[in-house]
């Protein structure tokens, strides 16, 4: 074969080599730069900036008439739910855009497809149509005492019971106890509370209603008030209630002096 044949092959495929290498190296390029990554600093349990700062403030739960919304992402999917603590309950997938923005598919209310966005610590539900948004903060489970287990579906809830009425109480010559859990210590045959967040199940406009049950968590629904240092428990006409009507209290079941 004449030499200028052989050099001239050999010449081609050493272009070839190195079109092939280039064109790889711009494929890995491109790929690393349109893959859409996951910010794992989503994970965990948000809830709207306006509740949570009204919660902290330790202001009348009654009076706080906005939408209480905890968003939660869990660290096992990239599934979403999200806490309307007025009664409602969504869940779905997130979908990850281009722009490592993540969106929600059916989001309800004024939020429908609403884009998820993560600046400085905290989350923006972003209405892509109107630019409304709503500012959502993360809870923390070290806000938590980690003397106690806490479980919970929605972090709101022992953050709520943490700011407002969790601690030792003096009833009488008795200590009584309303742990962050839910859980109460010596009140008699109570073993569980929990807030009335929803209007459906207050007795009046102007007190907050508590629910005292059992072990099996049959219980009567109280109105309180709770300054800071004593708790109030007033109780209801049961029977004026399963009637429908609104009887107002009839008087303190409980009286308590906060000790701790």
């Amino acid at each position: 074969m004449p030499k200028w044949i052989y050099f001239g092959m050999k010449q081609r495929v050493y272009n070839m080599k190195k079109s092939l290498l280039l064109l790889s190296t711009l494929l890995f390029l491109f790929a690393c730069r349109t893959e859409k990554k996951f910010n794992a600093n989503l994970y965990g349990h948000w809830v709207s900036e306006d509740f949570y700062n009204y919660i902290k403030s330790n202001k009348p739960l009654q009076d706080f008439t906005e939408e209480k919304l905890e968003f939660i992402i869990q660290t096992n999917d990239t599934n979403y739910t999200l806490v309307n603590l007025n009664g409602k309950v969504t869940s779905g997938p997130l979908e990850l855009m281009e722009n490592n923005n993540l969106v929600i598919k059916n989001f309800y209310g004024n939020y429908q497809n609403a884009d998820i966005v993560y600046s400085n610590g905290k989350v923006d539900f972003i209405n892509p149509n109107t630019s409304e948004s709503i500012h959502f903060v993360k809870i923390e489970e070290n806000e938590f005492a980690k003397s106690e287990s806490i479980s919970f579906n929605t972090f709101s809830i022992p953050l709520i019971n943490k700011n407002y009425i969790a601690g030792k109480y003096l009833l009488n010559s008795d200590t009584v106890q309303f742990n962050i859990s839910g859980k109460i210590i010596n009140l008699e045959n109570h073993s569980n509370y929990s807030f009335c967040l929803d209007e459906s199940c207050r007795n009046s406009a102007k007190m907050n209603t508590i629910f005292l049950s059992d072990k099996i968590n049959e219980g009567n629904f109280y109105e309180y008030t709770i300054t800071k240092d004593s708790l109030i428990i007033y109780e209801i006409d049961q029977v004026a209630v399963a009637r429908g009507y609104n009887p107002g209290n009839v008087g303190v079941k409980y009286r308590m002096k906060k000790i701790n």
